[in-house]
């Protein structure tokens, strides 16, 4: 087998005998799979004219709250996980989103790109839409542990969302689900209610 042979075999677009597929138009692809249109369609500058930085601001914000999506995914699993004493699948996706918080940490530095009157370009047109508004973040903050119900005084929301947050100040935490599992795992710990945390 040639190189070019081996390349082609690794190709998305070959079969497992090396043939080419053809292309069909219903047929499963990066672009549909990912829905990779809808998403770049998804960042519209507020600006008049458009501000050469906003886009940089825009993606990485949304880009947020994808993985608070998938945090928040993954935290709902290990509480699953730790109510069943897998002490060691839990243990693997809290490495996962530790990962995914470090590089979350990584996007500020590219966002320090942006000089401050890079930002004040577009500033104004955001008003009063904050970060702080973030419903995901308050999610995986409520999920986690940290629940201080008087934060949603301050967050625009709809009904769906109220909702969903106070499902969330509702539930047990995945920090009540690790002390509840430790204690069922014969360790001597008290178990903390949700609104009991060191500042």
């Amino acid at each position: 087998m040639t190189d070019a042979d081996d390349n082609a075999s690794e190709c998305p677009l070959h079969t497992s005998d090396g043939d080419a597929t053809e292309f069909d138009d219903e047929a499963l692809s990066y672009g549909s799979y990912l829905n990779v249109p809808e998403l770049t369609s998804l960042q519209n500058p507020e600006s008049e004219p458009p501000a050469h930085d906003e886009l940089l601001f825009i993606t990485i914000h949304q880009a947020y709250e994808l993985w608070f999506k998938e945090i928040i995914f993954e935290l709902e699993s290990i509480r699953s996980l730790m109510g069943e004493d897998d002490v060691y699948e839990a243990s693997r996706l809290v490495e996962r989103v530790i990962e995914i918080e470090e590089l979350l940490v990584q996007q500020i530095h590219i966002l320090e790109t942006m000089r401050p009157r890079d930002f004040l370009a577009f500033r104004s047109a955001l008003q009063p839409a904050s970060g702080f508004q973030s419903i995901q973040f308050r999610e995986v903050e409520f999920l986690s542990g940290i629940k201080r119900p008087e934060v949603l005084e301050y967050v625009e929301m709809d009904g769906d969302e109220e909702a969903r947050l106070e499902r969330r100040l509702e539930a047990p935490s995945l920090r009540h689900a690790f002390y509840t599992m430790l204690e069922r795992l014969g360790f001597d710990v008290a178990i903390p209610d949700d609104d009991e945390f060191d500042e």
